[in-house]
């Protein structure tokens, strides 16, 4: 079974992309706790979860990421093919924010996530955008 749950914070700002066929695409690092120090996982989230995403959260936000940990493959800037490893995220819990945001609503936030998969049915996979190879446009 491929499953994985991660709790951590955002690194940076979300920024919101699309694939060349324009399927949304956001990726970002989530730093979860490891002793005294934090390991910063590649995260990835398609469609109505990466807008959901982008919408709500910023940086330093408290995440529970539910995922699937998927290879992606590359081209380095030399030509070279390499691979790493990412979390598809299915399915996402906000826990606390950084800022004094008024105008977050958590419950809808909630209301929109719905606990469940947005932007995807379940047993559907990303096969268009895996067709693009997960490489953004802009």
């Amino acid at each position: 079974m491929n499953n994985v749950i991660l709790f951590g914070r955002t690194g940076h700002e979300l920024q919101l992309t699309s694939t060349k066929s324009g399927v949304n695409m956001l990726r970002f690092s989530l730093a979860v706790k490891s002793g005294k120090y934090a390991d910063w996982i590649p995260c990835t989230a398609w469609g109505g979860r990466a807008e959901l995403l982008a919408k709500y959260v910023n940086k330093g936000d408290q995440l529970i990421i539910n995922g699937k940990l998927r290879p992606h493959e590359y081209t380095d800037r030399d030509g070279i093919k390499r691979w790493d490893m990412t979390v598809e995220v299915k399915r996402v819990t906000f826990v606390a924010n950084r800022r004094d945001d008024s105008d977050f609503d958590q419950d809808k936030a909630a209301e929109d996530d719905a606990g469940t998969d947005i932007g995807q049915k379940d047993g559907e996979d990303n096969s268009q955008a895996e067709a693009d190879g997960g490489e953004s446009a802009t």
